[in-house]
């Protein structure tokens, strides 16, 4: 897993290098996060992974994502 994680990170980018030019940051933003989710939903679909369990463990993971992605690459 960290070498997937890392080459999903490393090439977003790359990616952002040549998709900038033709839309503002934020709605670049946003269809990477949608075609993200939609690639993450068919990984988790295979993996039959483990939903988190309780609001407890769903307010966690979102305030975390939120710190990490939007607050950060928003900045960027």
């Amino acid at each position: 897993m960290p070498a997937v994680f890392v080459l999903i990170w490393s090439t977003g980018f790359i990616v952002a290098k040549f998709g900038l030019p033709y839309a503002p940051p934020l709605t670049f933003l946003a269809v990477r996060f949608f075609l993200s989710i939609v690639c993450f939903m068919v990984w988790i679909a295979a993996a039959r992974a483990v939903w988190p369990q309780g609001r407890a463990q769903w307010l966690h993971l979102s305030v975390t994502g939120i710190l990490m992605h939007a607050g950060y690459l928003g900045g960027v």
